[in-house]
């Protein structure tokens, strides 16, 4: 794993208030008995806003049935297991194929994942790069591991060979080889004759 500067501050900032608000507009049916009945209220508040796990340096790796296909690699990591929720700084992603090859390489300042649902949202100054060098800059993205589709809503950058296209938002697959940039879009494409 690549050695990182700290993240801003800003960043930080940006990635406890995302925190903060997952934690607080968590979806109904992913909460816990207990916080709904009001006399066990302000326990569960304090015991889900704590993490029930610290680590630095990890490494979690996830499977489909016997094949790896993802291995998230973290600076530090906050696991709240009531939210189903893990909180990581300097995060890195590498995407593996059936053959076991990485196909695409995932860097951001921080992200969230929420693991039974096989959500992961990066956050700040998000790379992604693919195994033919194409590259997706971006502030902010969400991969789906149900649907294994990259999506955002934040300005994006895509650079492939001598083309560069920008604009407001994003869906592909994994590998990048099918981008569709969704709003504003402007960019300069090579004249490969």
């Amino acid at each position: 794993m690549n050695q990182k500067t700290k993240p801003p501050v800003r960043t930080l900032l940006a990635l406890m208030l995302f925190a903060v608000s997952l934690i607080t507009f968590a979806c109904e049916e992913a909460e816990q008995p207990a916080i709904r009945s009001e006399s066990h209220l302000g326990d569960s508040i304090k015991t889900s806003s704590v993490p029930d796990q610290e680590s630095e340096g990890a490494i979690i790796s996830l499977y489909s049935g016997e094949i790896k296909t993802t291995d998230i690699y973290a600076d530090k990591i906050w696991k709240f297991s009531l939210r189903d929720s893990s909180v990581v700084l300097g995060l890195q992603v590498d995407f593996y194929d059936s053959a076991k090859t990485i196909t695409t390489h995932l860097i951001a300042d921080s992200g969230v994942i929420l693991e039974t649902r096989r959500l992961m949202t990066a956050i700040g100054n998000v790379i992604v790069t693919n195994a033919d060098s194409s590259i997706l800059l971006t502030e902010e993205l969400v991969w789906n591991g149900l649907t294994e589709m990259i999506t955002s809503d934040s300005f994006v950058t895509f650079i492939s060979d001598n083309d560069t296209i920008q604009g407001t938002g994003l869906r592909t697959d994994r590998s990048m080889r099918k981008v569709k940039i969704l709003h504003q879009v402007s960019g300069t494409l090579s004249d490969d004759e």
